[in-house]
């Protein structure tokens, strides 16, 4: 039998609602990573050189979207490190 890895207050639909709050925390920072990636970007997109310029310029304009996917990371650490039964999850690594 599988152990749960909520904690014991953390009734049925709020896990649900959790649930679809982290995954959309975890898709905020891998997309984050994957913008900050110019070359990726601008390369698959075969973008001009103008084009690539501004889409410097812009992720730029927000400061490095790598930072603030690690910023994204830490908050997601916060909010939701109270919800789990971290000697349950450790269990699983």
């Amino acid at each position: 039998m599988q152990k749960e890895i909520w904690n014991e207050y953390t009734d049925q639909e709020d896990r649900e609602e959790i649930k679809k709050t982290l995954n959309t925390f975890n898709r905020v920072i891998d997309d984050l990573l994957i913008l900050n990636d110019e070359d990726y970007i601008c390369n698959i997109l075969q973008a001009s050189p103008t084009v690539k310029k501004k889409y410097n310029t812009f992720i730029r304009k927000y400061g490095d979207l790598a930072d603030l996917s690690t910023e994204f990371e830490i908050m997601r650490n916060i909010l939701f490190g109270g919800n789990l039964d971290w000697e349950e999850v450790s269990k699983t690594l």
